[in-house]
């Protein structure tokens, strides 16, 4: 029995689609999101070094901008948008200059965390954040999925 490589592409499609790490997953990439917040939130309430603070949420924001850009193993990239060029090219459909796409990348994931303090330091109650919070996180989620023209 022959084998078609057009049905073998296709299960191979369909077992990536299906794995808990694929980047085409909105829940995957709406998770990956709020790890990063969380993880500068948390560090910012136990930080006494500004600077050390900064870092670590840097650090932070590149491991992620290397998942987004399919340059970590541990997660399955959509083929033809978690690429180097695709990322740049979606980060400059808002203004990033960078060269590099990771830092492209990262620079737009700092500016996540940015506006999650905005929206918390603008915010009177949690039941008043959390609207906002919600829909800032739906926006980069479509943005970093490709599904959105801008964050």
């Amino acid at each position: 029995m022959e084998h078609d490589p057009i049905d073998e592409g296709f299960a191979a499609a369909l077992r990536q689609a299906q794995s808990e790490n694929y980047l085409g997953n909105p829940d995957v990439v709406n998770t990956l999101l709020r790890r990063l917040v969380l993880f500068a939130h948390d560090a910012a309430q136990s930080a006494t070094d500004g600077d050390a603070w900064g870092k670590a949420v840097n650090v932070n924001a590149a491991e992620l901008a290397a998942i987004f850009t399919g340059h970590n193993p541990d997660y399955a990239p959509v083929p033809t948008w978690n690429t180097d060029a695709q990322m740049l090219a979606q980060m400059q459909t808002v203004g990033a200059r960078d060269a590099d796409a990771q830092d492209a990348v990262r620079g737009a994931l700092l500016g996540l965390v940015s506006q999650f303090f905005d929206v918390l330091n603008a915010s009177t109650s949690e039941e008043e954040a959390t609207p906002k919070l919600d829909r800032l996180f739906d926006r980069y989620t479509r943005f970093f999925l490709g599904t959105a023209a801008s964050r």
